[in-house]
């Protein structure tokens, strides 16, 4: 059990250490920026042709779930399957305890009566999208998902990818333009984490082995194409520019930025893998801007001064994640708890400063 256990802890620090090469290069985000009604110039825009490199430089979708003659019989923490069984009775078999049991034995069997019995549930459509279970119906689950939450711009944020990646840019721009006017962002990931953890403290694990980790491959899904909206985004940009419309250019700059915060503040800004996103994108943006001309969407500050902010927190939050592992090894089972339950209501940075304050408090430090 130790073992499996210890190999599924590495292959999740092994995939976020491969995100962090893959996509971090800046800090986080400014506080939401309120836009106007129609982000983009009041005059009709002619769209631009879609970008040539979009499918190159946009990551692949999430990889599928296993099929369910490849799926745990125990789950990588040793979770039996009628544990498993168990616990969806008494939830009787509702829309998150279906995803737990996904999470936790990786058996797309769950996935698909889930979707089959709840295809309304938002929860439901974010996991079904990330892990792209049925790439045939995806512009279908993605306007469910649109239809089921209008207030959720992260709905949007997966239909303009789609639609950048189907070369369908003025799509994705009126996608872009409707997220840019909502306010809420929300993923479940912090639910799924929570859902999956009570399954597994119901069948008994304690200590690390009760933490959940299914849910953190969805996260990994849904943030890895981000790079690629970012890059598409940046496409069009620049078509927009060659096209004399710079009015429209600089709204996709400021509609970037605000899909930066998503990532920051709120549920996406929960963990310190979304804040770094974050990071990478608002870099991506800041990066078409004259760095000494002040912005009112940066808050009258100029590119330059905003990055030279920026990197401060890059670094705080770079500390951070090097602390990971050596706070972790000297927790008890009460004080990860306790860690744990910081992590769903303050989110990851704020538990870790908490965490590093308690020890050194304990040290005498």
């Amino acid at each position: 059990m130790k073992l499996r256990t210890g190999i599924l802890w590495v292959a999740i620090a092994a995939a976020i250490a491969v995100l962090l090469i893959v996509l971090l290069h800046s800090p986080p985000g400014p506080t939401p920026i309120p836009l106007a009604a129609n982000p983009m110039a009041e005059r009709p825009i002619e769209p631009p042709s879609a970008p040539p490199n979009i499918s190159a430089s946009a990551p692949a979708s999430a990889p599928a779930a296993l099929p369910a003659a490849e799926a745990d019989d125990e789950g990588a923490a040793g979770l039996p399957r009628d544990k498993v069984e168990a616990y969806l009775r008494r939830n009787h078999r509702n829309a998150a305890s279906l995803i737990a049991a996904f999470h936790a034995l990786n058996d797309t069997n769950y996935l698909r009566e889930a979707a089959t019995n709840f295809p309304n549930d938002p929860q439901l459509q974010v996991a079904v999208l990330v892990r792209d279970v049925f790439p045939a119906e995806r512009r279908q689950w993605l306007d469910a998902f649109k239809a089921s939450s209008p207030e959720n711009s992260l709905a949007n944020y997966l239909s303009a990818t789609e639609h950048f990646k189907a070369g369908e840019t003025d799509a994705a721009i009126k996608d872009l333009t409707e997220a840019s006017t909502k306010t809420q962002f929300r993923d479940y990931m912090i639910q799924a984490m929570i859902d999956q953890e009570e399954l597994n403290r119901s069948a008994g694990l304690t200590g690390l082995t009760a933490l959940s980790t299914g849910w953190a491959v969805d996260l990994m899904g849904e943030l890895s194409p981000m790079k690629g909206l970012g890059n598409a985004m940046m496409d069009a940009r620049k078509q927009y520019l060659s096209s004399g419309d710079a009015a429209s250019a600089e709204q996709l700059v400021r509609m970037g930025v605000v899909l930066s915060d998503r990532f920051q503040s709120g549920d996406g800004g929960k963990f310190l893998i979304s804040q770094m996103v974050g990071n990478a994108l608002e870099k991506t943006m800041l990066g078409q801007l004259d760095p000494n001309t002040p912005y009112d969407f940066l808050g009258g500050k100029t590119p330059a001064q905003r990055s030279e902010e920026l990197l401060q927190r890059k670094n705080e939050l770079r500390e951070l994640t090097k602390a990971v592992n050596a706070l972790y090894s000297n927790l008890d089972e009460a004080q990860l708890t306790a860690y744990t339950d910081r992590v769903k209501a303050y989110g990851e940075a704020e538990a870790l400063r908490w965490l590093q304050q308690r020890q050194n408090a304990g040290s005498g430090n």
